[in-house]
C-alpha cells in the first residue's frame, strides 16, 4: 500500500515540476519576444501610420505629417529619419506624433491651405517632400527641403 502512495506522490511531484518548468519557459519566451520583437515598434518607414487627404488634419491637437512622393528619390533620403522619429515619438511622453501621406495617391493636397504649391512638375518636385506641423486642424509650419526636414526631426529628438 505504501509503495502505491509513494508512486502517486512521485508522479504528482513530477507533474507539478514539469508544469512549473513549462510555465516558466513560456513566460520567459513571451518576455523575450515582447522585448526584442516589440510588435508596436516602428522599425522602418512602412511601419509609420499613414493618413489620407480626408483625415490628415484630424489626428489630434498637434502633430506632424510627412508628405512624400513614392515616385521620387527624395523620400528615400528621409525614410530612415522619419521612422526613427516615429519610434521616438511613440516611446517618448510629450513628443508629437508623426504620420505619412503619399502625394502620389493624394494629389489634392497641393490645393490645401499653406501648401503653396502650384500644380506643375517643377513646383511639386521642389516642395515635396514636406514636413507639416498641424496645430488644431491647420498647417502651422512647413519644411520643404531634405536638409530642413532632417534638421527639424533631429532637433525634436534632442
Amino acid at each position: 500500500m505504501q509503495t502505491t502512495m509513494d508512486k502517486k506522490s512521485k508522479i504528482t511531484s513530477i507533474i507539478f515540476i514539469v508544469s512549473i518548468l513549462t510555465i516558466t519557459v513560456l513566460l520567459f519566451g513571451f518576455t523575450f519576444y515582447m522585448i526584442s520583437c516589440s510588435p508596436l515598434a516602428v522599425k522602418e518607414f512602412d511601419d509609420v501610420e499613414s493618413v489620407s487627404i480626408e483625415d490628415y488634419k484630424q489626428k489630434g491637437d498637434e502633430y506632424y505629417v510627412f508628405v512624400y512622393n513614392k515616385n521620387s528619390y527624395k523620400h528615400e533620403l528621409l525614410d530612415e529619419m522619419v521612422a526613427e522619429y516615429a519610434e521616438y515619438a511613440r516611446t517618448t511622453p510629450g513628443a508629437k506624433s508623426i504620420y505619412i501621406l503619399d502625394y502620389s495617391t493624394n494629389k489634392d493636397i497641393i490645393n490645401h491651405e499653406h501648401m503653396d504649391i502650384t500644380n506643375t512638375e517643377s513646383s511639386i518636385e521642389r516642395n515635396i517632400p514636406a514636413l507639416l506641423l498641424i496645430k488644431d486642424g491647420k498647417i502651422s509650419e512647413t519644411k520643404t527641403t531634405v536638409s530642413t526636414i532632417k534638421t527639424a526631426l533631429y532637433e525634436l529628438m534632442d
